[in-house]
């Protein structure tokens, strides 16, 4: 995707749950189409749920698996989003969709992404398994490249605990797509004001993993080989 940096929003979480909570703050002070409603998947992880009703969010569920039959029936869970108010502030899962496992394929997402944009929704993407679904982080990304492409208005929440095994670390990160270099600099600035009053500044040992394993081209080779092991 050919996004500039300069235009993305950009803060280090503690870890996934770090961001959602920074996510979450934003839209609730900040989304000018804020009414408290959250629309959370009806199968999902259940932190998603107790964190919204923590920070004052009116939780709403929108179908997306059959829990008594164990089936994902995609024609389902379409129509339901269908169903879902325009500009609703909504979570989905990148990959890996915990707890189910079920992801919509390539093509139904395309489905997803054009209702979304048609609907206006925010979406808050979490991104918690990257490349442990099919082995490959190009592959369990392609979602948010999409939505980026489509232009979208997304917060992604990435992990590092699990695919760089920094669990222990709390290493993550938020990003936003803004439409402007002026926009995203505000935006970044009001991350870093929530950071501070929360928890001051994230560890920085993780961080610094991190940046070895993405930057460097021989470890990062060695990465993604030891995610399809995994």
């Amino acid at each position: 995707n050919n996004v500039s940096l300069n235009r993305i929003a950009r803060t280090q979480t503690l870890s996934g749950t770090g961001g959602l909570f920074t996510a979450m703050n934003f839209v609730k002070n900040q989304y000018e189409f804020n009414n408290n409603d959250i629309y959370i998947p009806n199968t999902s992880w259940p932190i998603h749920r107790t964190m919204a009703k923590l920070l004052g969010f009116n939780t709403q569920s929108f179908h997306y698996y059959d829990v008594e039959n164990r089936k994902f029936n995609f024609d389902d869970y379409y129509n339901s989003l269908k169903n879902v108010p325009n500009k609703a502030f909504v979570i989905l899962h990148c990959s890996g969709q915990n707890p189910t496992g079920f992801d919509p394929s390539s093509d139904e997402w395309k489905k997803i992404a054009d209702l979304v944009l048609q609907k206006e929704f925010l979406v808050l993407m979490d991104n918690a398994y990257q490349g442990f679904v099919s082995g490959d982080i190009e592959v369990d990304g392609y979602p948010i490249r999409l939505f980026a492409e489509k232009g979208i208005k997304m917060l992604v929440c990435q992990s590092f605990a699990k695919n760089i095994g920094l669990y222990g670390q709390r290493t993550g990160c938020l990003s936003m797509i803004m439409d402007s270099e002026e926009e995203a600099t505000k935006v970044s600035s009001y991350f870093g004001y929530r950071n501070r009053n929360q928890f001051s500044n994230p560890p920085r040992f993780g961080s610094d993993i991190a940046k070895i394993v993405l930057k460097d081209q021989t470890i990062n080779q060695q990465w993604r080989q030891d995610i399809k092991t995994m």
